[in-house]
């Protein structure tokens, strides 16, 4: 653990800091009432060739049913301030069960910085620091949850963060958290986790880059093993075109070989364009957005890499629902493995 004592006492000595001069708590609100918003996600699934390999969050059909209805999201967020400096912010999600998913308190230290302590979503990855809501294509990439959530680099987690902006939109967010997985209400493991993101605009292009270092305890069979993740990516947006791409790299620990004491090495490649396609006198807005990812599980293995395609089109029908239609095929570059091909279309509805 000797290498999070520098992260942990420059924390310590900030939150020292800037706590100096704080009068006592008051139990009286100058806050406004709370926002409460969310929405819901339901579809429809049709096996078009051999099983799904390439589903996410989009639910896909039983092994023996080609085609089916599910319900993909249906979140509710509770947020608010209860004066000009602390905030709250609460997110829950109610598919499978109530799950509670994000549930933090804010302390706005000046302009520029604001703290957050709680179960915080880790800023990790272009992809993933999009809302389920509010992305283009019709889900996460592969790597989001292959990388951020099955191997604890991203996703939510608990702990305490920073958020930084600075000039010209620059922002940095970083922050040292349990690292114990998204279904743990207390920590599991004595490791813990420092991820860091920082983005940066320029015209019409942001460029991100982001790390997320990872010890594990000795609650893990790989007791003591420091693992890395880290990512870079880019959106270049002109006239409603946008092109959007992001490359990861992760130790997978979960793979750890234990004679050779390593891990394999994961590679993700993801680019994703979005296309406003011409609008007639009564139609709804609608774009077009193709999505290619390149995922390998081992770079030290040939013929494990998969590739993904996923178009589809979304359909604006109103300021609060849209539709989502399209593809999502999954093809191996192992000759012994199929390739999947499912359709599938969204209905979203937000109560904002």
């Amino acid at each position: 653990m000797k290498y999070l004592r520098p992260f942990s006492i420059v924390l310590l000595l900030a939150i020292g800091s800037m706590s100096s001069g704080a009068g006592t708590i008051s139990a009286q609100s100058t806050g406004g009432e709370p926002d409460l918003n969310g929405f819901i996600i339901t579809g429809w699934n049709s096996r078009l060739m051999n099983d799904p390999a390439g589903f996410l969050s989009v639910e896909p059909p039983a092994t023996d049913v080609g085609h089916s209805f599910f319900l993909s999201q249906a979140r509710v967020y509770v947020r608010g301030q209860l004066d000009d400096k602390i905030g709250y912010d609460i997110k829950t999600s109610m598919v499978g069960g109530f799950s509670l998913l994000m549930a933090n308190v804010s302390w706005k230290v000046d302009e520029n910085l604001t703290l957050l302590g709680g179960r915080i979503l880790k800023p990790f990855g272009r992809d993933r620091s999009q809302a389920r809501h509010l992305l283009d294509a019709v889900d996460w990439a592969v790597a989001t949850l292959q990388v951020g959530r099955d191997l604890r680099y991203g996703f939510f987690d608990t702990g305490l963060m920073f958020s930084l902006t600075g000039e010209k939109g620059f922002t940095l967010r970083g922050g040292i958290f349990n690292g114990a997985g998204l279904a743990a209400v207390k920590d599991t493991d004595t490791g813990k986790n420092v991820v860091v993101r920082a983005t940066l605009p320029m015209g019409n292009l942001e460029i991100g880059a982001n790390a997320s270092w990872l010890h594990l305890g000795p609650a893990m069979p790989r007791d003591g093993r420091d693992n890395l993740a880290w990512g870079v990516d880019a959106r270049l947006s002109t006239g409603g075109l946008a092109l959007e791409g992001e490359i990861m790299h992760a130790d997978d620990w979960a793979s750890f070989d234990a004679p050779t004491g390593t891990s394999p090495g994961m590679w993700t490649a993801t680019l994703t364009g979005i296309i406003p396609l011409p609008r007639r006198t009564g139609s709804p807005d609608t774009e077009l957005v193709v999505r290619l990812e390149r995922f390998d599980q081992n770079e030290d293995t040939d013929q494990d890499e998969w590739y993904f395609l996923a178009p589809n089109l979304n359909i604006s029908i109103s300021r609060s629902s849209r539709l989502q239609v399209g593809v999502i095929g999954s093809f191996p570059t192992d000759d012994t493995l199929d390739p999947s091909l499912s359709g599938v279309l969204l209905w979203q509805v937000n109560f904002f």
